[in-house]
């Protein structure tokens, strides 16, 4: 069960600025490898801005960038042949892979689900890309001294050869799925 927080009358039909905690936010990747979807791994150091409007949240955006060379598998083979050998992520030409958002196309308030529609740039290639969040918690946070906080889950699936990622197809699946843990402090507006 989540842990739901108030937002402040404050934050009332306006945009706020939240700043993406590098530290506490963290996107995973998997794929199938023979068939048996036991293969991947995660991206750290996530940079980026959400602004909310928490009556209105159709009018809120966002943009995050991952750096390429925090991909970690726990094997150190697939990391050099995803991140380092240009088979996978041209990592030396584009170091980020950017999503930004243009719209929400859909709002639950009640189950605090949404959908999230923008771009996705991996590799230099941009492709249409929608993210299925759901919105933890937003408010005081009690592990942040209370400092306003918004926390969000949320998953995507792509296919890597959009991207110009199409090596080993056959013995590695073409669609990955991500999902992001995303946690967000409000910058002083």
């Amino acid at each position: 069960m989540a842990l739901l927080f108030v937002a402040p009358k404050s934050y009332a039909d306006r945009i706020i600025t939240y700043a993406i905690d590098s530290k506490r936010t963290e996107v995973s990747i998997s794929w199938h490898y023979l068939g048996v979807p036991t293969e991947g791994g995660a991206f750290s150091g996530v940079t980026g801005f959400i602004y909310g409007n928490l009556d209105h949240p159709e009018k809120s955006w966002a943009e995050a960038r991952i750096p390429v060379k925090t991909f970690d598998s726990g094997w150190s083979i697939i990391n050099h042949r995803l991140v380092k050998s240009g088979d996978f992520f041209q990592t030396k030409q584009y170091p980020e892979i950017i999503f930004r958002s243009h719209s929400i196309d859909t709002v639950n308030k009640k189950s605090r689900e949404l959908s999230l529609s923008g771009e996705l740039s991996v590799n230099g290639i941009v492709r249409p890309m929608t993210l299925f969040a759901e919105t933890a918690a937003v408010g005081p946070h009690p592990f942040y001294g209370d400092a306003n906080a918004a926390s969000l889950r949320a998953v995507t699936r792509f296919r890597r050869s959009e991207f110009g990622m199409d090596k080993f197809m056959g013995m590695v699946s073409d669609e990955i799925v991500v999902n992001l843990t995303v946690e967000a402090l409000v910058v002083k507006n």
